[in-house]
């Protein structure tokens, strides 16, 4: 197989897969943190895309083209066309009102002149043979993102963190619920309403129960690192690691606390430090999965976006809405309840250092 038609693949599966799909992700950080993604698995994500993904298009055009030459041409041609229409659908279904099949049909036209422009103009292969540093840039700069990077960096700590060593050190059970305001457990005269809440009220009459309080910011990713660090998310772009936050309940308590900690914000805790539900921990089965429905969300027509699993939550998980999960053999139910059965289950008889 020619170098310069596998530089063409390269270069085109890097501009119409990579580039659109790092440009989501990498505005959007928490989507590595909530898979407490290392500096490995995002390299890895990085040679699925930009390596595994073109080499398997040219073994396909390569074996197609040992049976027949003309066979690898129109493979290649067939390749070339593809990756030029979903090049082609995210900026046309942003410039055009078009419905899904008239706006599939123009950019499958436009990529068809596109690739018979290739085979009979040797310019325009040398135009597609010049995009071939795509293939190597798109990644570097993606890499090289400082959002993307400090998602992942959960060691590169800027200070030395605080550690508090307590005298008296009580047990400690602290619950965020996400996405709930406290407004809807109250009734006509702004009390918990008890016929409707009537452990909400239990708990409120032997607590100290605010009212008016309220979240520092409407998004999670900024909330709860307030909640933990006691300080305004004053930082752009800050995302819940120990990076951007050093100094957080879990880094104070590390030293003098067992800690059971569950949900998406391990990377504030210190390396080893906190036991945790182990479903957090995404398979590269799991990543690609998500990454895949990201792409298409970026892609699709909006008709078709429409039937895709949503991408909002915590990043994680929407690909596939799995109702039971393993882990060790151990077959689990896999929702939100479950998980919290599964924090209960850690709670322990002990009186002391005992944070979960």
């Amino acid at each position: 197989m020619p170098i310069a038609r596998t530089l063409h693949l390269f270069a085109l599966t890097a501009l119409a897969v990579s580039q659109p799909l790092f440009d989501v992700v990498s505005r959007e950080p928490a989507f590595f943190v909530a898979r407490n993604t290392t500096p490995a698995q995002l390299v890895g994500v990085v040679v699925l895309l930009g390596v595994a993904l073109p080499l398997a298009l040219v073994a396909i055009e390569s074996a197609l083209g040992r049976l027949h030459a003309v066979a690898g041409k129109v493979v290649h041609a067939f390749l070339v066309t593809g990756l030029g229409t979903v090049l082609l659908l995210p900026p046309m279904k942003r410039a055009a009102e078009m419905d899904t099949l008239p706006l599939l049909a123009l950019c499958l036209f436009v990529a068809v002149v596109a690739a018979m422009a290739f085979q009979l103009s040797n310019v325009a292969r040398m135009f597609l043979t010049a995009l071939s540093p795509a293939a190597l840039v798109v990644p570097a700069l993606f890499l090289a993102n400082p959002d993307v990077r400090g998602a992942v960096a959960s060691t590169a700590l800027p200070s030395i963190p605080v550690s508090a060593r307590p005298g008296h050190a009580p047990p400690i059970v602290f619950i965020v619920f996400d996405s709930f305001p406290t407004v809807s457990l109250l009734n006509r005269e702004r009390r918990i309403d008890r016929s409707r809440y009537p452990n909400f009220a239990r708990l409120a009459d032997d607590a100290t129960w605010f009212r008016n309080a309220s979240t520092v910011s409407s998004q999670t990713v900024y909330a709860v690192p307030a909640l933990v660090t006691g300080k305004y998310p004053v930082e752009p772009h800050a995302v819940p690691t120990r990076r951007y936050y050093p100094n957080n309940l879990f880094t104070m308590l590390s030293g003098s606390y067992d800690m059971a900690v569950f949900g998406r914000f391990l990377q504030l805790c210190p390396a080893n430090a906190c036991s945790y539900d182990l479903e957090v921990h995404d398979t590269l089965w799991d990543r690609t999965a998500d990454l895949a429905v990201v792409y298409l969300h970026v892609v699709a027509p909006d008709a078709l976006a429409a039937r895709l699993p949503a991408i909002v939550g915590d990043w994680r998980g929407f690909a596939t809405r799995r109702r039971f999960r393993e882990v060790e053999g151990t077959r689990y139910r896999n929702t939100p309840a479950a998980e919290y059965d599964r924090f209960l289950d850690t709670i322990t008889s002990e009186r002391s250092r005992q944070l979960y």
